[in-house]
């Protein structure tokens, strides 16, 4: 009884936390003096790094355990990559599908990544791969799945961080890419113990989508290298680099029951 008394205060605090962020992203407080100095993209994601100190500091916690700014091995570092790399050909593959069976979405896709062209290169990587990798780390895998996996297990609260995160991102086409990639970066979390793995794996990825925006046929040539042997020599390289990525994060999750 106490454990499930436990495990719905952590979800109850976890999904509360979470509708705050969904009214901030819909109807963000205006503060005109910040906006004006910081711009809005910026300006928005203040707001989740801001929310995410104010729910660990209201929850009676510390920013070192419960926001996950701890230290990392090395050996977190490569495991990062081949993780990434995992669910990148996974999204890959999954997204390839998707278009497939419902043409209608790669419009979807198109549009959302035509609007990075829009910024300077510089300017994009700061505003659309280092900033939300940043901010949106610190709420998803630093308070959301740090107060998850003090009642769940590290599956359970990996899936359920992953599928707030993607719920999150409301394009419907990158919803299903999302909760792996969501997944990947709580579990990577979960075993580092710390923020900045998952926060290195979503810069990586976001970095990945504006360097493909903006070099379409180098991103093309990468794409054929991977994907030129068929879908399934693909799915066997996700496999293998998840499988190298689980092996160099193996030991104890960073959160005690």
């Amino acid at each position: 009884m106490a454990k499930r008394s436990s495990s719905n205060r952590s979800l109850i605090a976890v999904l509360a936390v979470y509708a705050l962020f969904l009214v901030l992203q819909f109807f963000p407080p205006n503060i005109p003096f910040l906006k004006e100095i910081v711009g809005q993209r910026i300006y928005l994601h203040l707001l989740i790094a801001l929310l995410s100190v104010i729910a660990c500091l209201i929850g009676g916690g510390t920013l070192s355990r419960d926001l996950m700014l701890r230290s990392f091995r090395f050996r977190h570092v490569p495991a990062a990559l081949f993780l990434w790399a995992s669910a990148a050909i996974l999204m890959e593959l999954i997204l390839d599908l998707l278009c497939r069976i419902l043409p209608g979405l790669s419009a979807a896709g198109s549009t959302a990544t035509g609007a990075l062209l829009g910024e300077g290169l510089l300017s994009a990587i700061l505003l659309y791969a280092l900033l939300p990798a940043v901010c949106e780390e610190l709420l998803f895998r630093g308070y959301m799945l740090s107060t998850l996996r003090r009642s769940f297990s590290v599956g359970m609260s990996s899936l359920l961080c992953g599928a707030l995160f993607a719920v999150a991102h409301t394009v419907p086409v990158r919803m299903v890419p999302m909760l792996l990639l969501g997944f990947f970066l709580s579990l990577a979390g979960c075993y580092s113990g710390s923020v900045f793995i998952p926060m290195l794996m979503h810069f990586i990825n976001n970095l990945c989508v504006v360097l493909s925006a903006n070099y379409p046929a180098e991103a093309a040539a990468v794409r054929g290298f991977v994907f030129g042997w068929g879908d399934f020599a693909a799915l066997l390289m996700a496999v293998a680099a998840g499988f190298m990525g689980i092996i160099l994060l193996r030991g104890k999750p960073g959160f005690k029951r």
